[in-house]
C-alpha cells in the first residue's frame, strides 16, 4: 500500500514530536518514512528486539505488552519505539496489531539525527521512555476504566527533593559535628547524635517517600493527579480531556537551566497542577495533542448526531432506538457479604456516595474529640469495676450502682455527640449544595443550600502542619445569591472535596448545554418534518367510482 506525501503529512503533523517542525523539515521527514502494513495478530516488534524504527500509527490499532503490566492500545497518530533514539535501544514490550494496521516507520538513524537537530524532540522521547519504564514498575490498571490507556506519566523532579532535604541534612551535619567535637573532649556524644540524627534521618525519609509517592498521569480520556503521604492520606483529582481549555507552562530562570517547570491544565471549574516536573515543554505538547484529539472526537460525534437529525427530519431514515443500559447484576447473598454490610453500617462513614449524591462529614479527629470524654468515661468505669472485683477491695451495691450510673452517663455523652457529628453533613446533589446542622433528638435544625448555577468560586485550605499531616481543612464556596457563602469546615481531604464540587459544577453546565442543544435539535427536526410535508406533492382527489389504491 502506498501513501502519498500529503497523507503522510496529515498523519505526522498532529503528533507532538513533529509539531514544531516547519513544513520543509516535515516533508523531508515524510520522505524518510517507510510504509509497513501488518495483518491482525502479526508481530511488529518482539519484546527485547532491537528498536530499528520509530513507528507512527497511520491507521488501525496496536497492542503493546498485551497481558503484561502497563499494557497499552495505540490508535491513529500514536507512536511507539522511542527506544530507537538510542543506538542500542530495545523494545520493552511486544507490539501486535489488533486489526489490519498501517504504520509509518522512521529509521533509527534518521530519528537520532533528528533529535540532535531538535532538542525538544529529544525531551519528548525521554518522557515517553520514562513513561514506559514507570508503567512496568507500577500497576495503574486499578485506575483505568474500560478501553482507557495510560499515555503519559510524570513525576516530581529530583530538584524539588534537593530543595527541601537541605534542612534535615543541615541538622544531621550539625549533630555529627557536635558528636565529633564532644568525642574530642572525651565527652559522650551519643545523647546529642541520637535525637538530632534520628530526627534528621526521619525527616529526610519522610520527604523522600513523599517525593516518591506523587505521580501525574495522562490517559486518552483524562488527566489525573495522585498525591500521597505514606499511609496517612491520598488525594486523587482528575479532569476529562475534553474539558481542558488551555495548558499553561511556568518556568523561572533556574528551572529553565534544569529543564524543570510547572504545567497547569485549566478548565472552567478549576486548575490541575503538575508542579516541578521534568521536560515541562514536552509534557505540555503531549497534553495539548491529547486534548485536541478528545475535543475533535467530541465535535465529530456532535456533527454525526446533527447529520442523523437532518436525515430523520427529511424522512430519509427513522429515529434510531435509544439504547437501554444493561441492568446491573444482582449481588449474590452470602453470610460474609451480610456481615460486611452490617459492619459498614456500624462503622462511622465520613464520605457517603448514594447514586449521584455525595455526603461529607467532619474529619475523624472531630468525632474523636467530641466522643472522647464519653469513651474515656466508659473505659474508666470498666477499669474501676475490674479493680473493685479484686480480693481485698471494697465491694458494695452502692459502688457497683454508681459505676453503672456513671458508665451509662458516659455512654449517653458519647452517643449524643456521635449523633451530633453524624447529623452535621455537607451534601452535593446533581443540582445543589446543602449545608445542614441538626442537633440530636428534637434539637434545632439549620439548613442552607445553593444551586450549582449560583456558585462563583470554590477554595480550600489546610491550616498548618497538622492539617497537612492528617489531611483536613476547610472548603469555602462563594455564591452569587442571597444565601451567602457556604463553609465546609474540618472536612477530610479538602482538595478532593473542592475538585468534586468543581467537576460537578462543570458537569451541570455541560448538562444544561446538552439539554439546550437537544431542544434546538428537536425544534429543527420538527421544522424539517413540516417542510417535508409541505414540499411533498399533493395527492389528487379520488374520483367517484374509482378503484381504491
Amino acid at each position: 500500500m502506498s501513501i502519498s506525501t500529503p497523507e503522510m503529512l496529515a498523519v505526522l503533523q498532529p503528533v507532538h514530536l513533529f509539531r514544531l517542525l516547519k513544513l520543509p523539515a516535515l516533508q523531508a521527514l515524510a520522505a524518510q518514512c517507510e510504509v509497513h502494513e501488518f495483518a491482525s495478530g502479526e508481530v511488529v516488534a518482539a519484546a527485547g528486539a532491537a528498536a530499528n524504527f520509530l513507528f507512527i500509527v497511520a491507521s488501525g490499532r496496536v497492542a503493546l505488552g498485551a497481558g503484561a503490566p502497563g499494557a497499552q492500545v495505540l490508535v491513529e497518530n500514536d507512536y511507539f519505539g522511542a527506544q530507537a533514539a538510542h543506538p542500542k535501544g530495545r523494545h520493552p514490550a511486544a507490539a501486535i496489531p489488533l486489526e489490519p494496521t498501517v504504520l509509518l516507520a522512521l529509521p533509527a538513524a534518521a530519528l537520532q539525527k533528528l533529535q540532535r537537530e531538535h532538542p525538544s524532540l529529544q525531551a519528548a522521547l525521554l518522557v515517553k521512555r520514562r513513561t514506559a519504564a514507570w508503567l512496568r514498575r507500577r500497576r495503574y490498571a486499578g485506575w483505568l476504566r474500560g478501553n482507557e490507556n495510560v499515555l503519559l506519566i510524570c513525576r516530581t523532579h529530583w530538584a524539588w527533593l534537593a530543595g527541601r532535604v537541605w534542612q534535615p541534612a543541615l541538622i544531621l551535619v550539625a549533630a555529627l559535628g557536635a558528636f565529633w567535637g564532644l568525642q574530642q573532649l572525651s565527652i559522650n556524644g551519643w545523647p546529642v547524635l541520637l535525637p538530632g540524627g534520628g530526627l534528621a534521618a526521619l525527616w529526610m525519609l519522610l520527604l523522600y517517600v513523599d517525593w516518591l509517592d506523587d505521580s501525574y498521569v495522562v490517559t486518552d480520556k483524562r488527566i489525573i493527579s495522585d498525591q500521597r503521604l505514606m499511609l496517612l492520606y491520598r488525594t486523587r483529582t482528575e479532569v476529562p480531556l475534553q474539558r481542558v481549555r488551555s495548558v499553561d507552562l511556568e518556568q523561572g530562570f533556574i528551572e529553565q537551566l534544569l529543564d524543570v517547570g510547572d504545567v497547569s491544565a485549566r478548565t472552567l471549574a478549576g486548575i490541575l497542577h503538575f508542579p516541578n516536573i521534568q521536560a515541562p515543554q514536552a509534557v505540555r505538547e503531549i497534553i495539548n495533542e491529547l486534548v485536541q484529539r478528545a475535543q475533535s472526537a467530541q465535535r465529530k460525534a456532535h456533527a454525526q448526531s446533527l447529520v442523523q437529525s437532518v436525515r430523520v427530519g427529511i424522512g430519509w431514515q427513522t429515529e434510531p432506538p435509544v439504547a437501554q443500559p444493561p441492568a446491573p447484576p444482582k449481588p449474590q447473598a452470602s453470610l460474609l457479604r451480610s456481615l460486611g454490610a452490617l459492619f459498614s453500617q456500624l462503622r462511622p462513614s465520613f464520605t457517603e456516595y448514594a447514586g449521584n449524591t455525595v455526603i461529607w462529614r467532619k474529619h475523624p479527629l472531630v468525632l474523636l474529640a467530641r466522643t472522647g470524654p464519653g469513651l474515656l468515661g466508659m473505659l474508666l468505669c470498666a477499669l474501676l469495676a475490674l479493680l473493685f472485683q479484686q480480693p481485698g477491695m471494697p465491694a458494695s451495691a452502692y459502688i457497683n450502682g454508681s459505676l453503672l450510673l456513671f458508665s451509662f452517663g458516659a455512654f449517653c455523652w458519647a452517643w449524643y455527640y456521635y449523633a451530633d457529628w453524624h447529623n452535621d453533613t455537607y451534601t452535593l446533589t446533581p443540582d445543589r449544595l446543602i449545608d445542614m446542622e441538626k442537633k440530636p433528638l428534637l434539637g434545632s435544625l439549620i439548613q442552607r443550600s445553593a444551586p450549582l448555577e449560583n456558585l462563583v468560586n470554590v477554595q480550600y485550605s489546610r491550616p498548618g502542619f497538622w492539617a497537612s499531616i492528617f489531611n483536613y481543612g476547610s472548603v469555602t464556596i462563594e455564591t452569587g445569591g442571597d444565601t451567602g457563602d457556604l463553609d465546609f469546615k474540618m472536612v477530610l481531604d479538602p482538595l478532593l472535596v473542592q475538585q468534586t464540587i468543581l467537576n460537578r459544577m462543570e458537569l451541570r453546565q455541560e448538562q444544561q448545554q446538552t439539554a439546550e442543544r437537544e431542544r434546538q435539535r428537536t425544534e429543527m427536526v420538527d421544522w424539517l418534518k413540516a417542510y417535508a410535508q409541505v414540499t411533498q406533492p399533493a395527492q389528487p382527489p379520488e374520483q367517484p367510482g374509482a378503484p381504491a389504491h
